[in-house]
């Protein structure tokens, strides 16, 4: 059975009942017997009616609380609010997650690009500097035969020098060696 309550105080109603032997003496058993049933005046209706009105309340109020622990055993501790607040998190962290994936592929690729620049530029370079080095190489090579074809030169025009100024003695200044240009 329900336990009714004060809706003001919200303590539980108690009923007591007082009964005195004052005046028993002078009860007979006419008056001891049982009375027909007292009508019911409007005053005693409304506090029926009051008292059913607060019993439905109650009984509303207890099957409410156990739908309530009932939610809570099976629903593994959390309240409605709580379990759409949890999935809205939930929602919240994936879209993070998902965000940050993103931008981590976005991130390794442009690191990968980059690492594909830079092998790009070196290998750049490296042909760079080959080819420096073999013309460096060529130009060397082409300085000491122009040498060698200046000294050759000069030989030739020497013995030249030395052939004509001996047919024709006037036309050449004699010298004792061949002139030298450097």
């Amino acid at each position: 059975m329900a336990e009714l309550t004060d809706p003001a105080s919200g303590k539980p109603l108690v009923l007591r009942v007082e009964i005195s032997a004052e005046g028993g003496a002078t009860l007979s058993l006419p008056a001891l017997a049982p009375a027909s049933a007292p009508v019911r005046d409007e005053e005693l209706e409304r506090r029926s009616a009051e008292l059913e009105r607060r019993a439905a309340k109650l009984d509303e109020a207890e099957r409410r609380l156990n739908e309530r622990e009932l939610e809570l055993e099976a629903g593994s501790g959390h309240t409605v609010s709580e379990k759409i607040r949890l999935a809205s998190r939930e929602k919240r962290t994936a879209q993070i997650e998902e965000e940050l994936e993103g931008r981590l592929r976005d991130v390794d690729e442009r690191e990968g690009a980059l690492e594909t620049r830079e092998a790009e530029f070196e290998a750049d370079v490296e042909l760079r500097e080959q080819r420096i080095e073999r013309w460096r190489a060529e130009l060397t090579e082409l300085e000491q035969r122009l040498d060698r074809k200046e000294t050759e030169l000069t030989l030739y025009v020497g013995e030249l020098q030395g052939e004509l100024s001996k047919r024709e003695p006037g036309w050449w200044p004699a010298a004792d060696r061949p002139l030298r240009h450097h």
